[in-house]
């Protein structure tokens, strides 16, 4: 279990303002998660910056208030991060469709969300640029913008998580997350 000492208005929305863009945020990703896309090559995944690994996928995290204003949080961590200062190139880790790219989700901060086909949808979080609109298709390695200090952050990294959404199904609610770092060893058939 790691802890994070944090300002209230990381923790979870605050305001008036930032309780509806946490809302408007939501609305976006399920919107984009509803939207399927055919495969456009084999599934076979790069890691999409280069850098040391730091928190791994299914770590317990508890983000401590800095003060009493507010509650704390705990949550179990969606991803793999990537120790990059800001501004380091982000890739895209497959070709895919471009699902969602916004600068400033509450949580995620500067995201894309790229549909791999399969079901399979790559999350890049905490951007401080994005160079991608949604719709638009990329190619394995192609510059999805820049790593930044975006969201909910403690520090500059890229947060990368790999979403599988049940084909057979329209509730979302049955999609998982998936450990970046498994789907780097699968390779396409020869």
């Amino acid at each position: 279990d790691l802890k994070f000492e944090m300002e209230c208005k990381v923790i979870a929305p605050q305001s008036a303002a930032d309780k509806r863009k946490a809302e408007v945020s939501w609305v976006k990703k399920d919107k984009a998660m509803h939207v399927f896309s055919a495969p456009l090559a084999p599934l076979a995944l790069v890691k999409p910056a280069d850098g040391p690994y730091s928190s791994a996928f299914g770590v317990t995290r508890t983000y401590v208030p800095k003060t009493k204003a507010c509650e704390g949080s705990t949550s179990v961590h969606n991803g793999q991060d990537i120790a990059i200062p800001k501004g380091t190139e982000i890739h895209a880790p497959m070709a895919g469709t471009v699902l969602l790219a916004d600068p400033d989700l509450f949580y995620e901060g500067g995201a894309v969300f790229l549909d791999l086909g399969h079901g399979l949808v790559s999350v890049t979080m905490h951007m401080s640029r994005i160079d991608v609109k949604a719709g638009d298709t990329v190619a394995r390695g192609q510059l999805l913008g820049l790593s930044g200090a975006t969201g909910r952050v403690t520090g500059p990294h890229l947060h990368w998580a790999i979403k599988f959404r049940n084909v057979l199904s329209d509730d979302r609610g049955t999609d998982i997350w998936l450990d970046p770092m498994l789907m780097l060893d699968l390779k396409a058939p020869n």
